[in-house]
């Protein structure tokens, strides 16, 4: 138990305290929010049990599972349902990748379904989905009008959704002043210092932006977001268009080292920075960005800003509804859609080319050492979880 608490601790030490504590309750939820928290814990266990088979070097997210997909708009204006988080982006071998997402699949899905060969089915479905596009050997992509049961009625949902519903949804007006909304559980109030140096920094940064409009900026907080990522350095800044008067929110998100620091031996490039490292790697492995993607610097600190967007989602996996095909169906995509990644990212700066992702793809010997590796260490995220909650309960993590 010491050691569990200690290294999740150590990797913590960089979190606001306050903050900190929240990441803490949010991983105390269930063994799935746990393993969204502990991206270190996974890494630092493949690292030292690596018994998986040798496999293409590829440009991973690094931090592949469920609700790492999801919806957005795109620069050319389409919704997409894609990888969306990069955090931990690096060069690995494509079974790293893959086996992220698979033991995701089988934490998230064991507490309800129990009964370990219907979990297999969903996992094996990942599975197919990946090898099947390998096959084809070219990206494919998901918007509307390709989309399929879960995915497609997500897509339709958000659909519905409008950027003047959600600047209404977080922001006030005050004595002729647009503001945010503080409710002190996913919107906080800024220190008066921080927050100057928070707008003066965006401010700087919309006098670069060379798109022929001129931005004013109203307000900045403090966002709480996501599970691994809170308690770093996070804002969401208010800004509008003074020609079309158009209201934005934009995330600007602190990019620091990817869990995988330490436990990955393959060379990598020498980027500029960390929000460098996301960006790049991400324009790679998406087939179409979110618009408004970008870098930005703050003192020392490195961020990657997007713009928060209405039609921004994930997918529910939990929801009663769903029937095992449905649930397999939409598995099998995320394996299309992972492979796709890889492919669309093949033969830079070190990946390996298509043709031998392709050649992956036609041999199955590996499948099973895989589902073996996600179902034992899904084993280790409930111990593990266990022993966290424990601590928590009696004060002695912080």
């Amino acid at each position: 138990m010491k050691t569990i608490v200690k290294e999740i601790q150590a990797f913590n030490t960089n979190r606001d305290p306050g903050k900190r504590a929240l990441k803490y309750t949010v991983m105390q939820q269930n063994a799935f929010r746990f393993y969204r928290g502990t991206c270190h814990l996974f890494y630092k266990h493949l690292y030292t049990n690596n018994i998986l088979p040798i496999s293409p070097l590829v440009w991973a997210c690094g931090d592949l599972h469920l609700e790492n997909f999801g919806s957005f708009k795109g620069k050319d204006r389409l919704v997409y349902f894609d990888g969306n988080d990069f955090d931990e982006a690096m060069l690995t071998p494509a079974t790293w990748e893959l086996v992220r997402l698979l033991c995701s699949v089988v934490v998230a899905y064991n507490t309800e379904l129990s009964i370990k060969k219907n979990i297999t089915v969903l996992v094996k479905a990942v599975l197919n989905g990946y090898m099947q596009q390998l096959q084809e050997g070219k990206a494919m992509t998901v918007e509307k009008d390709t989309a399929t049961g879960i995915i497609k009625t997500l897509l339709y949902s958000v659909e519905l959704r409008t950027e003047a519903k959600l600047i209404k949804q977080h922001t006030t007006n005050k004595s002729n002043a647009t503001r945010f909304k503080i409710d002190n559980k996913k919107a906080f109030t800024l220190k008066a210092g921080i927050k100057q140096k928070v707008i003066k920094g965006i401010k700087a940064w919309l006098t670069k932006k060379d798109d022929g409009y001129t931005y004013v900026v109203h307000d900045a907080i403090y966002r709480l977001a996501g599970t691994g990522s809170i308690g770093i350095q996070r804002y969401a800044v208010l800004i509008e268009n003074t020609t079309t008067q158009k209201k934005i929110i934009l995330d600007v998100k602190q990019a620091l080292p990817s869990s995988l620091v330490g436990f990955n031996d393959i060379k990598q490039p020498v980027w500029q920075n960390e929000a460098e490292r996301i960006l790049q790697i991400q324009h790679r492995m998406q087939h179409i960005c979110p618009d408004w993607l970008s870098t930005l610097t703050i003192d020392t600190n490195h961020f990657i800003v997007k713009e928060i967007q209405p039609l921004a989602d994930a997918i529910d996996f939990m929801t009663k509804g769903n029937s095992m095909q449905k649930r397999a169906a939409t598995m099998y995509t995320l394996g299309k859609l992972t492979a796709a990644m890889q492919l669309r990212s093949s033969g830079r700066q070190g990946s390996d080319i298509a043709d031998e992702l392709i050649n992956f793809g036609k041999d199955k010997s590996w499948h099973q050492s895989l589902i073996d590796y996600a179902f034992s260490y899904a084993k280790q995220v409930q111990i593990d979880y266990t022993l966290f909650c424990k601590a928590l309960s009696k004060g002695n993590i912080v």
